[in-house]
């Protein structure tokens, strides 16, 4: 009894450090190569960083957290570690996956005269007091919240109120999902690796249609056709991608060389060849999907 006893402490104290050290321990990829994609270098805010500082910052934004929770752990079950989706693997759903990504509940409204504004006070899930709600919950009211967040926008925040705060920073946190859904493939792409050849087949004889009918000459119909319905998909994709993922073919360009995805593949119509990094992640992006 006496050596159970002078023993039982250190017991204890080895279980805890094997706990502290499998937290932290980086766990392995099974199946897709998660943290490899999450270590790609991207443009952002003027900063070269990796997509998973990307995935982590806009979580921070979101929902306050730096990764997604898939499941709710009593505090006092210390030994159990609750199942997480990392910043990198969210964020690869959020570009590829969009439909499994907007049912995570990742938007933090916690305002009750808000919540009752929006009638969801309902809805939404419940962690420590706090509520999440997913991008399908938030998004059919995205009207009622943009009308909303107009109003406030002209106030000096130090004298908003918490509810115009908490408007103002749930229009900002849509507008940041939105432009990350449409920072690599065009809603509704099931394949962009396939996308992006069809495009690549069709811009020489789309792209000298296209010059023609501006030069007012005869010309071919059909082929304008094409290439237009998948250009205007890139086009989108230039217009609102956030991040910056097609980066200079010269490491001596200054950052302002960078382009979005959408930018890069229209590039190629007047350039003549497409940038080597495109096809590689519209590869990702097909193999993900």
């Amino acid at each position: 009894m006496k050596t159970l006893t002078r023993y039982l402490p250190w017991a204890l104290l080895a279980l805890f450090v094997i706990e502290i050290v499998a937290v932290f321990v980086p766990k392995s990829d099974k199946g897709f190569h998660v943290r490899e994609f999450g270590s790609l270098p991207v443009l952002l805010n003027g900063r070269v960083q990796p997509f998973d500082s990307v995935g982590r910052s806009s979580l921070l934004q979101l929902r306050g957290t730096g990764d997604v929770p898939l499941e709710e752990i009593p505090s006092w079950q210390f030994w159990h570690h609750a199942k997480k989706l990392s910043a990198s693997a969210w964020l690869l759903e959020v570009l590829i996956r969009p439909e499994q990504a907007n049912e995570r509940p990742i938007f933090l409204i916690h305002h009750p005269e808000l919540l009752r504004t929006l009638g969801l006070d309902e809805q939404g899930v419940d962690r420590s007091g706090l509520r999440y709600y997913t991008f399908d919950q938030v998004e059919p009211h995205a009207g009622e919240i943009e009308d909303l967040a107009s109003q406030f926008e002209g106030i000096e925040d130090k004298v908003r109120t918490p509810y115009q705060r908490q408007v103002l920073k749930l229009r900002s946190a849509l507008v940041l999902y939105q432009r990350l859904q449409l920072s690599l493939q065009p809603p509704g792409t099931t394949d962009l690796a396939v996308m992006l050849a069809d495009f690549e087949r069709a811009a020489p004889a789309g792209a000298a249609a296209l010059r023609a009918r501006r030069a007012g000459q005869n010309f071919d119909a059909g082929a304008l056709s094409r290439f237009t319905v998948l250009g205007n998909g890139f086009l989108e994709i230039a217009n609102s991608a956030l991040p910056r993922i097609v980066p200079p073919l010269d490491p001596q360009t200054s950052r302002d060389a960078w382009v979005d995805f959408g930018t890069g593949v229209m590039n190629s119509v007047k350039l003549g060849a497409m940038h080597p990094a495109i096809p590689y992640l519209a590869a990702i992006a097909s193999g993900y999907r």
